[in-house]
This record gives C-alpha cells, sequence and structure tokens, in this order.
C-alpha cells in the first residue's frame, strides 16, 4: 500500500477555508500501478487526503486505520472482486462508493450500482471529471456529519478560501473564482 497525503499546513488566522478538502479521505483502490499513482497524485493535489491500495488486502488493511469519506474502487482486482468490496463498504462504512473500471456494459454498470456504488466510471475518464463525480459524494458525506464542518465559526472579517469549489472570498463577501493556477499559488501561500 502506498501512502499519500500530508500536504495540509494550517490555515494562518487571516484565511480560512470554508471547506477543507483535506478533512475528507479518499481511498483509492487500483492495481494499475501508474493509474493509482496519477489518481492519488491529482486527487492530492485538488487537496484530498489520499490513501492508495494495490489490492483488497491492502484496503482491509487500511481500513483498520481509518475511515474514508469516499472509496474508488478498481473491480478487477488481483486477490479480491470490487463489487465485494463494494458491498463490504456499503454494509459497514458510511461514505461515498466510485467504481472506476474498464468494464464499460450495461450489465457492468447495473451490477456496480446493485453492489452499492454511488457513480460508475470508466478508467477512459479524464482525471477532471474523476475529481468532479467525487465532489458531490464528499459533499453529502459532509452533511450527513450532522454539519459539523459548517459548524466550524469562521470570523467574518476573514478571506476564505473553498478548495472544493474553487473561490476566494474578501472580508466584504465579494466572491471570485479561481483557475487552476491561482488555486494552487493561494493554496502554496497560505501553507
Amino acid at each position: 500500500m502506498n501512502e499519500i497525503g500530508g500536504l495540509a499546513q494550517p490555515l494562518p488566522d487571516e484565511v480560512a477555508s470554508g471547506w477543507n478538502a483535506m478533512t475528507q479521505c479518499v481511498y483509492v483502490v487500483e492495481d494499475n500501478t501508474d493509474l493509482n499513482k496519477d489518481l492519488c497524485e491529482y486527487l492530492e493535489i485538488c487537496g484530498f487526503e489520499v490513501v492508495g491500495c494495490a489490492t483488497g488486502a491492502a484496503f482491509y488493511r487500511a481500513l483498520e486505520d481509518r475511515t474514508p469519506d469516499a472509496v474508488i474502487l478498481d473491480i478487477m482486482l488481483p486477490d479480491a472482486d470490487g463489487y465485494e468490496l463494494a458491498r463490504h463498504v456499503r454494509k459497514t462504512i458510511d461514505c461515498g462508493i466510485m467504481m472506476l473500471t474498464s468494464l464499460s456494459g450495461m450489465d457492468n454498470h447495473l451490477t456496480g450500482y446493485k453492489s452499492g456504488a454511488d457513480v460508475y466510471l470508466t478508467k477512459d475518464s479524464p482525471l477532471s471529471v474523476i475529481e468532479a463525480a467525487l465532489k458531490p459524494l464528499l459533499r453529502r458525506a459532509v452533511r450527513t456529519d450532522g454539519d459539523a464542518v459548517a459548524e466550524k465559526s469562521i470570523p467574518e472579517d476573514s478571506w476564505v478560501l473553498d478548495l472544493l469549489n474553487w473561490t476566494l472570498r474578501n472580508p466584504k463577501g465579494v466572491q471570485a473564482s479561481l483557475t487552476a493556477t491561482e488555486r494552487t499559488i493561494i493554496k502554496l501561500l497560505i501553507e
């Protein structure tokens, strides 16, 4: 198992995030080493804490350490069936489930959804589409946590960087949409 994470730094007092993606843990269960690495690195750059697992056994071991907010599962793993992993997650953990697989047939989609998947994408999906599909799963997870994140008080005279929606709000409430470059630069500056 490779664990990718740890880029999070506490935000200075003058800058706060209304929704900090680093509080969201995503497990990537994929046996293709290159895809696993690329997806983990991309999601980490997007601000998520990511745990990459190459096998079903590594996934089960990782679950002993931390409960994910969402999982991205391959179906055809060397030691496990992704559908079975999805059923296990659905029964034992309240988190979002995305199937990311090379199997594109309608029967595979239906089996994925019946196994508990919230989203079913094929591996030819761009990383940005995978991220876009992941965000609503994580928003639902935040809401089901009793709005714990929403209850964090953010001083009214603070700048607010929203990593999920790529926006920056000034103390007067004026909000600006950020490009990927702007978001990256601001995130680096506040770390």
